[in-house]
């Protein structure tokens, strides 16, 4: 769907039009009301044409007498979806070609008037970009609570979320996504509050700096995030390690106790005749009283020494002792 703003006598005037219209092309011409079109802002603005594809970047570039450039936005609640647009900017018009249907509703959002005062222009592309924005701050917080609660399971280990890839590598995921996406909409930001062609008015140039500064925050948000989820992955890492060198620990310990008693058996189990324990009627008793008493003192000193206390039970005991 294509849509079409221009400057009018009492405001702006906004105007729909479906995908498959012939008139774009005409639209490009300077002034926004003549025809023909120059061939060459004919050939830019098929470049745009070109991007009716889904694009997941956001670019703006400056060309005499026109700004052509795409917009790539994720779709917050999946991995790899992105919602895209195009656009266009002369003196007197912005054309935008909305490529997966999400424009028109951000539009309707959009008010026309300003304390009673038609809006410009510059106002209209401020308070569409910032709408594409508006929410972001609030769904960073919930991936953050998210990643809060995935670290208290992972601390506590309670159920079977402990052991399984934590979601902080999809927060991960979608974090440096979010990021990326901040940095190149900054970008389209500076370039038009740099407005080398002199579209926008003092005060649109000022508001497009706040945007930028606005995106800005939220770039150093979303590389927090992600740094913060990599911080708990790797505290799942050690968590996973932690459990291992505590199984690694129970078979050593095994091993030890009953390596004793491997010696006892391939020793007897040699069956030299002169063992004179193979004939004296109390000997099996007697190797299964010594293996048993082994058993005993080898548990017991290893019960002393809490090699079978829980890490979590041990710290608190340590921290009492201190």
């Amino acid at each position: 769907m294509y849509f079409r703003i221009t400057k009018g006598e009492k405001g702006l005037n906004i105007k729909t039009y479906p995908s498959n219209t012939d008139k774009m092309v005409t639209w490009t011409g300077i002034p926004a009301t003549c025809t023909p079109t120059y061939p060459e802002l004919d050939k830019l603005f098929w470049k745009l044409q070109d991007s009716r594809k889904i694009v997941k970047f956001c670019k703006a570039e400056v060309y005499p007498e026109i700004i052509i450039g795409t917009l790539g936005i994720p779709v917050k609640m999946y991995q790899d979806h992105y919602n895209s647009a195009s656009f266009c900017i002369q003196k007197d018009q912005i054309i935008i070609l909305d490529h997966t249907n999400f424009i028109d509703h951000l539009i309707l959002q959009i008010p026309l008037t300003h304390y009673g005062r038609p809006i410009k222009m510059g106002k209209f592309l401020y308070d569409l970009l910032n709408l594409l924005i508006d929410r972001d701050l609030i769904f960073m917080e919930q991936l953050e609570t998210k990643l809060l609660q995935q670290e208290e399971e992972i601390e506590e280990e309670e159920g079977e979320k402990a052991g399984d890839i934590p979601y902080s590598v999809q927060i991960r995921k979608k974090a440096f996504c979010l990021y990326r996406y901040y940095k190149q909409l900054a970008d389209v930001g500076r370039k038009l509050a740099e407005d080398e062609n002199e579209y926008f008015e003092e005060q649109d140039r000022y508001i497009f700096q706040l945007f930028v500064e606005r995106v800005e925050r939220l770039a150093s948000e979303a590389k927090m995030l992600q740094e913060y989820s990599m911080e708990l992955w790797q505290l799942h890492q050690a968590k996973q390690n932690e459990k291992q060198n505590r199984t690694m620990l129970v078979l050593t310990i095994i091993s030890a106790i009953f390596m004793p008693l491997s010696l006892v058996v391939g020793w007897y189990g040699m069956n030299f005749i002169n063992m004179p324990e193979l004939h004296w009627k109390y000997g099996y008793a007697l190797i299964a009283a010594l293996c048993g008493l082994f058993l005993f003192i080898s548990l017991g000193y290893l019960i002393y020494k809490n090699f079978f206390m829980h890490p979590k039970k041990q710290k608190q005991k340590d921290e009492q002792n201190k």
